[in-house]
């Protein structure tokens, strides 16, 4: 990251990054107008840390603060407000004497680690609160594209969306659960619908667990992780996900993009992809799901692309008479596909002429 540092100068973050052989890790503040190393925040404890989430908090266009996941599934933030130098580190909340805590640290409902990798990214809720999203799993080692035959032996990843109050958020029942409750085929897309459970004022975030359990009748994990950047478009989380091949020799797998009230990681109200092909996006779209026995209609959550393993999608909007918009993307197959979408707000004014 390049930003705009508190002491003034122009400052590049990095972290040590992946295969340093440690369990400690750092984060290097270097001038960059020079390389010169400004700063340095040891981490002591952290597994390989992964790329630095650098935040503006109060829009004067100065970074305020830094987050940053690793490979044990700790999620880490640093204050770097003021021209002390050494007053850049971990909140009074998120410290035990001078060494950092984390915030948060991804654990499945099982207790094994959730690994980090995917980059961060953040937004404001609705209380203007400020919350950190990412999805958990690795795909950067040798044999990360191994799933075990026996479902009972698959790790469980995830993705969070988490309220950061400035202390920290102990475990996973600090936060509000949704579920995949139903995958099925529909016009020939591939769906998935998401529960709507109700996030309260006093939990700390929500998140998602990768897979469509048993319980819901279901097949149980395969496998499925996040391992790239999600995007937040008005009141939307949107990301990819990663499902490796059953056979490991093969390069391909497939993915979902999933899009999500960004706030409570619960189903949408309204549609987003134009499963019947109508131009648009309305109850025609809804999928049919069985809740507490009955049948009822709801949008889909998230669509496969059938193009192989996917990342963030590239997305263009203002699209049509209703400005809506397609996300584009490339797949492990060598195919490129684009799919229509609903907008997520308007495009609003995108230039400007002065005339006196």
């Amino acid at each position: 990251a390049i930003v705009a540092l508190a002491n003034g100068r122009f400052g590049v973050i990095v972290t040590s990054g992946y295969d340093t052989g440690g369990t400690d890790g750092a984060i290097w503040f270097l001038d960059a107008a020079n390389g010169e190393i400004i700063h340095r925040i040891d981490v002591p404890g952290s597994g390989e840390l992964g790329s630095p989430l650098v935040v503006d908090l109060d829009r004067d266009r100065v970074a305020d603060r830094v987050y940053v996941g690793d490979s044990e599934g700790n999620l880490w933030r640093f204050d770097i407000t003021g021209d002390n130098l050494s007053e850049w580190r971990a909140p009074p909340n998120l410290r035990s004497g001078t060494a950092p805590l984390p915030l948060f640290v991804a654990r499945d409902e099982a207790g094994y680690v959730q690994p980090i990798t995917a980059s961060l990214t953040s937004a404001f809720n609705r209380n203007g609160e400020h919350m950190v999203f990412f999805g958990t799993g690795s795909f950067i080692r040798v044999d990360d594209n191994v799933v075990p035959v026996i479902v009972a032996d698959r790790e469980i990843q995830s993705f969070y969306g988490l309220v950061d109050r400035g202390q920290q958020i102990l475990n996973r029942s600090n936060l509000q659960q949704q579920e995949i409750i139903t995958e099925q085929t529909v016009n020939g897309n591939r769906v998935r619908g998401v529960s709507d459970n109700e996030i309260s004022l006093s939990q700390q975030g929500w998140y998602l667990d990768l897979l469509w359990p048993t319980s819901q009748g279901g097949p149980g994990p395969r496998g499925e992780r996040v391992v790239s950047r999600a995007l937040i478009r008005g009141d939307r989380v949107i990301f990819s996900t990663l499902i490796p091949s059953d056979d490991p020799c093969d390069f391909g797998g497939d993915s979902y993009i999933m899009e999500l009230n960004a706030f409570s990681g619960a189903r949408l109200f309204y549609a987003v992809f134009d499963l019947d092909g109508d131009g648009r996006f309305d109850e025609n779209d809804f999928i049919e799901v069985i809740i507490d026995g009955e049948t009822v209609r709801i949008p889909a959550s998230g669509i496969a692309p059938g193009v192989g393993i996917i990342r963030t999608p590239a997305v263009i909007s203002g699209i049509g008479e209703n400005r809506d918009e397609i996300k584009c993307v490339a797949g492990s197959s060598g195919e490129l596909v684009c799919i229509s979408e609903a907008a997520a707000f308007g495009t609003g004014r995108q230039s400007w002429q002065q005339l006196r």
